[in-house]
Parts: C-alpha cells; sequence; structure tokens
C-alpha cells in the first residue's frame, strides 16, 4: 500500500511539473498562476458596445426638412431632439423623441424582427400659434448601429483589425496591461470612431408617420347650445407623412423630398366638413464652412467622438406646396387652394445643444377667387438634439 502511494505522489507530482513547464512556455500565462487571452476574441463584446451608439442624424436632425409642414414634420432619427421656431404669426414648440431608444430597447434583437422595427418609434408633440399636434412614426436609417449595413461594416472592420501582442516571458500582469492592452484599448477607440465615419458616408433614411391636429379648444359644453356648436370638433386635421433623405460624406450634402395628405377643416363650428389636401417638400442643403478644418482636431472633440457632430455653417433651400382640388369652396381655410412657400436658409451649428437657423420664407397664395398674393418674410429656429446617453 505504501509502495502505492508514493507512486501516486510521484505521478502527481510529475504531471505538475509538466504543466507548469508547458504553462511557462505558454506567452499568455503570466507568473502567479493568471493567464490572459490574448486573441481579440475577448474585445469583440467590449468594441460592439463602443461600435453600438447612434451616430448624429445628419439628414434629419439639425432642423425640419420644412418650413409649411415643420409641426407633423417627423423625419428625424435622434433620441429627443426640439425645434423652437419664431415667426409672425406661426411660432412653433415641438418635441420629437424616441422611447423605445431611451429606454434602451432593442440593441440585443435580431435584425428584421417586430422588436427591432419598433426601436425607431417616434413620438411627436407640438405647440403651434392655433393648434395641439400629437403624431408618431416609424422609419429605417441605415446608418443605425442595429442595421445590416452596420452589421456588416462592424464585422469587416473588426475582421481587419490585429490581435494584441503576446506578454513577454516573466512579465507580470501590470506591465503587460501598461506595454499592451491599454494601447490596444485605445485603439478599439479609434477603430469604433473609424466605424461611426464608414456609416456616416453614406446615409438613407425613409419615414412615415401620422398626426393629428387639434383646435386650440378640444371640447366645450354649455347650457347654451350655440357655445357648444362653436367648438364642436376638437380635431382640425388628419395627416399622413411619408419621408425619404440622403446624406453624402458625414452630412456635407443633404437632400430630401416628402409627401404629406391632410384632411383638415377650417373650424371648429358644427357642420364643418373635411377637404383633402396634398403637402410636397423637398429641400437642399450644404455644408460650407466646417468650424474645426483640422481633421485631427475635430476627432479629438468629445462631440464628434459620441455622435460624430460636426460645427459649421450650412446654406440651403427648402421648396414645398400645399393644395386641394376640391370645389367646396365653403369648407376651405381662408378661401386658399393652394400655398407654395420657398425657403433659403442659413445654419449655423456651434454644439448639439447650440444649432441655429435663419430662414426667408417667400410665400405664394392662390384663393378660390384667383387672387395670387406673395409675401416674404423672416424666421429664426433654435434646435437641440440627443444622440446618445452615453457612448
Amino acid at each position: 500500500m505504501k509502495c502505492f502511494n508514493r507512486k501516486v505522489y510521484f505521478v502527481v507530482v510529475l504531471a505538475c511539473g509538466i504543466m507548469t513547464a508547458v504553462a511557462q512556455d505558454d506567452p499568455s500565462f503570466i507568473p502567479g498562476g493568471r493567464r490572459i487571452d490574448t486573441s481579440k476574441n475577448q474585445y469583440k463584446c467590449q468594441f460592439n458596445g463602443k461600435a453600438n451608439g447612434n451616430i448624429t442624424d445628419f439628414n434629419n436632425g439639425r432642423f425640419s426638412n420644412s418650413q409649411l409642414f415643420t409641426d407633423i414634420d417627423m423625419s428625424a432619427f435622434e433620441l429627443v431632439s426640439t425645434h423652437v421656431r419664431f415667426q409672425e404669426k406661426d411660432n412653433v414648440q415641438k418635441l420629437v423623441l424616441s422611447p423605445m431608444r431611451l429606454l434602451g430597447w432593442g440593441t440585443c434583437n435580431p435584425p428584421g424582427s417586430i422588436a427591432d422595427i419598433i426601436t425607431d418609434l417616434k413620438i411627436n408633440l407640438t405647440q403651434t400659434t392655433g393648434n395641439t399636434v400629437l403624431g408618431f412614426g416609424m422609419g429605417f436609417d441605415n446608418s443605425s448601429p442595429r442595421s445590416k449595413r452596420s452589421r456588416r461594416l462592424t464585422s469587416q472592420l473588426f475582421d481587419q483589425f490585429a490581435s494584441p501582442d503576446n506578454s513577454l516571458p516573466n512579465e507580470s500582469f501590470e506591465a503587460y496591461k501598461k506595454r499592451v492592452l491599454d494601447g490596444y484599448e485605445k485603439k478599439l477607440d479609434s477603430l469604433a470612431l473609424d466605424l461611426y465615419e464608414a456609416r456616416a458616408k453614406s446615409v438613407f433614411t425613409f419615414n412615415f408617420a401620422y398626426n393629428q391636429r387639434f383646435f386650440s379648444v378640444l371640447n366645450t359644453q354649455s347650457d347654451i347650445p350655440l357655445v357648444d356648436s362653436l367648438n364642436y370638433y376638437g380635431t382640425e386635421s388628419n395627416v399622413w407623412s411619408v419621408n425619404m433623405s440622403y446624406a453624402r460624406n458625414i452630412g456635407s450634402f443633404v437632400v430630401s423630398a416628402g409627401y404629406n395628405h391632410f384632411n383638415t377643416r377650417q373650424s371648429a363650428v358644427k357642420g364643418q366638413e373635411k377637404v383633402p389636401f396634398r403637402g410636397l417638400s423637398f429641400s437642399v442643403n450644404k455644408r460650407l464652412v466646417r468650424f474645426i478644418p483640422d481633421k485631427k482636431k475635430l476627432r479629438k472633440t468629445e462631440a464628434y467622438q459620441q455622435s460624430l457632430f460636426v460645427p459649421g455653417l450650412h446654406v440651403g433651400v427648402i421648396y414645398e406646396q400645399l393644395k386641394t382640388n376640391s370645389t367646396d369652396y365653403q369648407f376651405i381655410k381662408d378661401k386658399r387652394i393652394s400655398r407654395e412657400v420657398i425657403t433659403p436658409m442659413i445654419e449655423i451649428l456651434i454644439a448639439p445643444a447650440a444649432q441655429f437657423r435663419l430662414g426667408f420664407p417667400i410665400t405664394k397664395d392662390k384663393l378660390v377667387t384667383d387672387v395670387k398674393t406673395s409675401s416674404m418674410g423672416a424666421s429664426i429656429a433654435y434646435v437641440l438634439k440627443l444622440s446618445n446617453l452615453s457612448k
């Protein structure tokens, strides 16, 4: 029995010695028994987390691509965007938010699944001079981190990225971390920024929305029948909208188009029928000046690293048309059968929380009596937006 125990002891000691020798020959073995996975696979999840942020919506997020239809425009793909416009007789205070994305919904949903689709659900809350607007919308943005294009770019960039260097013989973990791992993680940050830029080279968005415009007085109850009939209806308009946009080179050039179908009343008085209108919009926007021309300095700014925000000066123009073919003239608001608006504009983008637009809308109206009028005004708009909660 004693001989057997000695043999077992000898075998165990020999096995431990062999395993120790093999481990010490392994470049990923750190003295003290700690083993480092020197393959880059352990960093894939970390990189996906860095690369999963939402970039700035260059197509629609700066300002509404509309002057005439600002209150119902839901084309922006930001977590939160606010739009405040000051114009004579037509002030707008607007809030569009993505509740699912604010709650972190959808980051792990399979592409194309129902859960993935509803992640981009948006809610519109707007107050204008004479109306309250409530709506919802959904859409597609190929620069989204959940799009098939973005997932493909993520895999391509990461697969081309080299693995970290192996540890040296007898190198401590602290020394290895300082020599290799810390620098490797900085390279991952730079790679994530490269991915953001790749996603923003060519961006296409599509959006579908439904909005309701409400009269300033939603409901009235009175013992006097006449008072009830003056505020009989709460809804002024039902609006269905489709918007598309395309941007190149991190928002240096943007073009967009939209179609809106309205069923609208001219007043809340009992007996007023809805009249169909169609609305068209088209806009072009170009960045003239980048306030930080040095690309290396721009890449070091916090706003650029978080969402690719580029401070700059933009110019553009918006063309819009609202028209009806109805001959029920008694139900047409202001007896206006068509309106065309051309708005040259200048945009100054300083920071995500400091963006301004100065527009000069030129308006042409046609009345049911064939009378034509034209006017020119000015409007000032301010935008605040949030692309990411954190990176």
